[in-house]
């Protein structure tokens, strides 16, 4: 008889003797729908829950044995704290959290030393930071005294937490789930891995609470659209949070996203761009964000960093409830499990996905020697048990081969294949999951119509625009140059692109480029091991709005600007980047027009309301809160300036300002003295030559009459009371 057994489970695809994989039309037994629970059996559900954990297996690591009824509720089974463990790229992940800013920066420097006092002041800040370490100090795979430093730590806040009332333990033995709360977790699960509005901000911390609210979910019901959204939060929007050097973290990014400066608005919002930064975290790295926006919200960024991919990695394997383990995360893992009393096992992925699409699954049998400590051995003899492996819903033509012996799948449905067999130490299950180019239209989940993204497999690509990286604080002192500084990103390239898309097949347009001299244990940086290379053309009417990208408009739009090849790079490589496309029309003429957006006035300083003083609207008095006004109000004293833009030449001889003030109840006042210049055509900017004083008045118009001038902009530029802010509602010019 051969070694594979056949199951004729509709439920689910399995290797057979013949050597094919069947799928039945609900494509596994762990993707039931509520009427096929009530009318077929679950074959997860057909014999008894039997799990054995036993600590010497791995030797280290190893969580506590989970009892049974710990699980009656679910169709996938976690496992403990070390049975999962990281290699290849994945561990070097790991090493850069443990080493970067969150295991080693100012933050770990001020949780380096466990205490009470902590403990009891803690914001959140600090269990958020304990919930990564645990795993981290478990997973790491490094150098064995680094790992042993980030162990005693953990048994140090163990220690003192052990000590404290139960409700502020926040670091306690692995829970079965990553979120115990069922309406939290329900709130979680609910939400999409991508958002509508691709220039909306996207928290690190949340994006950590959905990854863990999906692993528990699929825990729970073994639905593999779970598995998918995790592998998009952890290839894709995870690694682009962190600086390339980890020496830094953001608190929140977006698809498209241009820069991260400290002076630029973050999307969504209307204070400045703080917490777009990356930074080490630690007061004294927040000297750049303080006063203007929420500094702890960078430390709160990194602290979230550690339960990232450590999540993800504990989470890559689950035991299933037929005595056999499932592959559910894709990456370079291995999972270790008993079979009995004395004998385990291991499977090892060996591959580099999601850059790649092979994965190779070699089994090992282990047998404990009786020494001390307890030692293991290859076991040549062989073991049965069920290996389930995940097949993406994006892959069309999986691939599988048992010892070299090529299995087909059915390539029209999706879920796990299930092998079982009398396995032998040595065997090897390669995995191909070919992957294509697609183009997902934004339209069908909400977004903008003829918009769209570009995925290869399970990753996202972005436009590679280049990074200027530059320090916002930590400036050099004393001759001693600050290891953590706060640093801000700016695009460096031209980003206003619409995609020139084959008519007929979109994907054709795309081509893949592997450079696998650019594969290294950090992979999600610049330059990227893959490319896709497209073509483009620059919509000019795609301009700035508020300090970021304008909203996408319906398309396909009318572009009739060169041809050109444009670059775009996994997403999670790229900390400035444009994700989401316009489509350029097939054909002339059958495009819709993009309606150019007003670009935001030049300033010393951003305004949250930056068209305020060109929106015609006077206000009743100089202090009235009704009518939106234009504010210098970043600091105190010294000299700012605002600009105005013509859409033509003007002869301009007039120029009032209707100043605000709110004496009494506030910092803004009148301005100690104003005056205004043109714009010649060299570029230059002149003062007008006023007829007679620059007025200021309350509750009406200052108005000044000057020499005639031919220009097309002016500049207003104002002096501000040493204590004081100034503000305006309008400002008019004929």
């Amino acid at each position: 008889m051969g070694r594979e057994r056949v199951d004729r489970s509709s439920h689910a695809s399995t290797a057979t003797s013949t050597g094919s994989v069947r799928a039945g039309a609900a494509c596994t037994a762990l993707l039931l729908t509520a009427a096929c629970l009530a009318s077929r059996p679950d074959p997860l559900k057909e014999r008894p829950l039997e799990l054995r954990h036993d600590a010497w297996l791995p030797s280290d690591g190893a969580g506590p044995a989970h009892d049974a009824a710990d699980f009656a509720d679910r169709r996938l089974l976690p496992l403990p704290l070390g049975r999962v463990r990281p290699h290849g790229w994945l561990a070097g992940e790991l090493r850069e959290l443990a080493d970067g800013c969150y295991g080693a920066g100012p933050l770990a420097q001020r949780f380096a030393t466990p205490s009470a006092e902590l403990l009891a002041s803690d914001d959140g800040t600090l269990t958020r930071w304990l919930a990564g370490l645990e795993p981290l100090a478990a997973l790491y795979e490094g150098a064995p005294a680094r790992r042993a430093q980030l162990q005693a730590l953990v048994a140090g806040w163990r220690a003192v937490s052990a000590a404290a009332p139960p409700a502020a333990v926040p670091i306690a033995a692995p829970r079965a789930a990553p979120l115990d709360d069922s309406a939290v977790l329900a709130a979680l699960a609910a939400a999409e891995a991508w958002p509508l509005d691709p220039r909306e901000e996207l928290e690190l911390a949340v994006q950590v609470d959905r990854l863990q609210a999906w692993q528990a979910r699929l825990a729970q019901d073994g639905d593999v659209e779970w598995a998918a959204r995790c592998e998009a939060v952890a290839f894709n929007l995870l690694p682009a949070y962190l600086a390339p050097d980890s020496r830094g973290a953001c608190a929140r990014s977006a698809a498209n996203l241009l820069h991260s400066e400290l002076d630029g608005l973050a999307p969504g919002s209307t204070g400045d761009g703080a917490p777009l930064l990356y930074s080490a975290g630690g007061a004294a790295q927040r000297g750049a964000a303080d006063g203007a926006a929420d500094g702890g919200a960078l430390e709160r960024a990194v602290a979230a960093l550690g339960s990232g991919f450590t999540s993800y990695v504990r989470n890559a394997w689950m035991a299933t409830r037929d005595g056999g383990v499932a592959a559910l995360l894709h990456g370079p893992t291995v999972v270790h499990f008993d079979l009995d009393a004395r004998r385990g096992a291991s499977v090892e992925a060996q591959t580099t996905y999601p850059f790649d699409a092979t994965i190779a699954f070699t089994i090992r049998l282990w047998s404990k020697v009786d020494s001390a400590p307890p030692s293991l051995r290859p076991d040549l003899d062989p073991a049965r048990f069920p290996l389930w492996l995940r097949i993406p819903a994006w892959c069309r033509a999986p691939q599988l081969l048992v010892d070299g012996r090529p299995f087909a799948v059915d390539g029209g449905t999706t879920g796990f294949v299930r092998l079982e067999r009398d396995w032998r130490h040595g065997d090897v299950v390669t995995l191909e999951l070919p992957m294509e180019v697609a183009v997902r239209s934004l339209a069908e989940s909400g977004g903008a119509p003829g918009s769209v993204a570009i995925e290869r497999g399970p990753l996202r690509y972005s436009l590679d625009l280049g990074e200027q990286w530059r320090r916002a604080s930590g400036a050099v002192e004393g001759g001693v140059r600050d290891e953590w500084p706060t640093r801000e990103v700016v695009a460096t390239r031209p980003w206003n692109f619409a995609l020139q898309l084959d008519p007929e097949v979109a994907a054709r347009a795309f081509d893949v480029v592997e450079r696998a001299d650019r594969f290294r244990a950090h992979p999600f940086v610049l330059p990227a091991p893959l490319e896709l290379r497209a073509k483009g053309r620059r919509l000019v009417e795609w301009t700035l709005e508020r300090g970021r990208c304008a909203p996408l408009q319906a398309g396909p739009v009318e572009c009739r600007a060169p041809l050109e090849e444009l670059r775009l790079v996994p997403m999670g490589s790229t900390r400035v980047r444009i994700t989401a496309f316009p489509v350029v029309a097939a054909l002339p003429g059958q495009g819709e027009r993009w309606s150019a957006i007003r670009p935001l006035p030049r300033a010393s300083q951003r305004s949250s309301t930056p068209f305020a003083p060109f929106d015609g609207i006077a206000p009743e008095c100089s202090d009235d809160d009704a009518v939106a006004r234009y504010s210098f109000d970043a600091h105190r004293g010294g000299i700012e300036w605002l600009e105005r833009e013509f859409d033509e030449t003007l002869t301009l001889t007039t120029s009032a300002v209707f100043w605000h003030e709110d004496a009494g109840r506030g910092p803004f006042r009148l301005p100690a003295s104003w005056r205004l210049l043109w714009r010649d055509r060299n570029g230059s900017w002149q003062p007008v030559e006023p007829k007679g004083d620059y007025p200021l008045e309350r509750d009406a118009f200052s108005r000044v009459a000057f020499a005639p001038v031919t220009t097309r902009a002016l500049r207003l530029e104002l002096v501000q009371p040493a204590d004081a802010s100034c503000a305006l509602y309008e400002w008019t010019a004929e």
